[in-house]
């Protein structure tokens, strides 16, 4: 049941990855010409749901990794708890932006967070790729480069957080690019 589970968050990580690759080729597109308008819908639908969009994958993320923590009982190294660290507060964020109907600082919030995140997952990533540690994994317990998962040939646990982190910036600046060009 537990590998059912896995593989399933797993899945919708490369599902989350190719969504984020459309929206990347949806945003680059948009700046060079004009899409058509089923595109431009799209488009236009993040844009107003941004926050929403936001809101589920975080909040998805944070019962993953519980998941992982608490059910599994795979413990966190040092750098899944900086990545942590930064993802969590990202619900919270974006639920008091909706609750408050805060579209304005929310967002620079949360981007925030989610840089310094991708920079983390990204080292992370390379630790559990093989590179060589540039700053020592304090592994008192758990190696930084120990892999738990590896689905699908390329999913990791950091691997997902480095999907998350960038799908929400991605989604956060083609909103608001987005809405500067409607003006």
């Amino acid at each position: 049941m537990i590998q059912i589970v896995s593989q399933f968050i797993s899945f919708g990580i490369v599902v989350l990855l190719v969504a984020t690759i459309g929206l990347f080729l949806l945003f680059v597109a948009r700046r060079v010409r004009k899409l058509p308008i089923p595109l431009e819908w799209i488009l236009s639908q993040i844009s107003e749901y941004f926050l929403w969009l936001v809101l589920f994958v975080t909040a998805s993320s944070v019962v993953g990794s519980l998941f992982y923590s608490n059910v599994v009982g795979f413990e966190p190294c040092s750098l899944c708890w900086y990545q942590r660290i930064l993802l969590y507060p990202q619900a919270l964020i974006a639920l008091l932006a909706l609750w408050y109907k805060d579209r304005r600082f929310a967002p620079q919030y949360i981007l925030g967070l989610s840089y310094i995140g991708v920079v983390i997952a990204v080292y992370h990533t390379y630790l559990q790729y093989g590179g060589l540690p540039l700053v020592p994994c304090s592994a008192a317990t758990v190696s930084c480069a120990q892999r738990f998962v590896f689905d699908f040939g390329f999913v990791t646990i950091p691997m997902m957080s480095l999907v998350v982190f960038a799908f929400i910036i991605l989604t956060i600046h083609t909103s608001i690019w987005y809405n500067k060009k409607q003006l």
